[in-house]
């Protein structure tokens, strides 16, 4: 086997024989080696969501890290709460990124760094928001001559 033949996420070789998305390669919407959900290359996991994002939400209980992550990407966003209790931090961090603020406020003080920062930025970025909209709209702001 070459360095480049696909292989999943436990190093045996991906086949499309044995592939449960036989509809979707017939409309050529996977490529083995280029666009493959079960290949355990991030990029190849990411062009199949992105070309199939359907087929997401049945994947956010994968084995794989990667394919959990990704699959958070493109999934449902009403199926993402269970997630926030994942043992990958890059799972949670997608989340804490997908879900609305107020959803993800209890992952302030995740383990992780990587997912705190997300939803710091998340919570700043919404606070900024409201306060770029209050001055655009002028509320609260006093208008002489008017």
């Amino acid at each position: 086997m070459a360095e480049s033949d696909p292989v999943d996420w436990e190093g045996r070789p991906v086949s499309c024989r044995d592939c449960p998305h036989e509809l979707i390669r017939a409309e050529e919407r996977c490529d083995l080696g280029r666009i493959c959900v079960r290949d355990r290359r991030a990029r190849r996991i990411d062009r199949f969501f992105a070309a199939n994002p359907q087929e997401a939400d049945k994947y956010l209980d994968h084995p794989y890290f990667e394919a959990r992550v990704l699959a958070a990407k493109y999934a449902s966003i009403f199926l993402l709460p269970r997630l926030l209790h994942d043992p990958e931090p890059d799972v949670r961090a997608m989340v804490a990124h997908r879900l609305p603020v107020n959803r993800v406020q209890q992952l302030r003080n995740d383990p992780d760094r990587k997912v705190r920062m997300v939803v710091t930025q998340r919570v700043e970025g919404e606070a900024s928001s409201r306060c770029s909209r209050t001055l655009t709209t002028g509320s609260g702001l006093s208008r002489r001559g008017a």
